[in-house]
């Protein structure tokens, strides 16, 4: 098995993932926006005093579990999001410097095979390294993004139920 190349195929799949995980931001990012403006709006639209106190403690648990949730969600998606910096292989520029940095040390008596073959032990290394890092930052932001998506479900089920209440208080005066 040839490590270097596994070890690049690993750090590849790792960079995927990591785009994968930040476009699977943008639903949940869109859908927290909506459900700010509905939580609020059902807040507003609520007629606050006019109903049987039994209906009010009704609406303001179903409302407070989902602007809980919403915040749930929204904490999930930051957490997701911010925070987690990646590791990156080494440049053009530090690969050259390395290889000369290994010419100095050996007395540049080193043949051209062994430099290469030091050179593609430190990128083996380098891409084994890298791949493992990515791979426990991706772990991290993919469990906050299965939390916020859970956030997400239980927002969704209490709004549209806080809205029926607003909807019946309306209809009922």
């Amino acid at each position: 098995m040839d490590l270097l190349q596994h070890a690049k195929e690993s750090y590849t799949h790792e960079f995927e993932r990591r785009n994968e995980l930040r476009r699977a931001l943008g639903l949940p990012v869109s859908i927290a926006v909506v459900f700010a403006g509905a939580q609020f709006s059902l807040f507003r639209a609520f007629p606050w005093g006019f109903t049987e106190s039994a209906i009010e403690i009704v609406f303001g648990v179903t409302w407070s579990a989902a602007v809980l949730s919403w915040i749930a969600l929204v904490v999930f998606l930051i957490w997701g999001h911010v925070g987690h910096p990646y590791a990156y292989i080494a440049t053009p520029r530090e690969l050259r410097d390395y290889r000369k940095k290994l010419a100095e040390h050996n007395d540049t008596s080193i043949s051209d095979e062994k430099s290469n073959a030091e050179l593609e032990q430190f990128l083996e290394a380098e891409y084994a390294d890298n791949a493992h890092h990515t791979s426990i930052k991706n772990d991290k932001k993919s469990v906050f993004l299965h939390r916020a998506n859970q956030a997400l479900v239980v927002s969704l089920l209490f709004t549209p139920l806080s809205g029926s209440i607003v909807l019946v208080t309306d209809l009922c005066e």
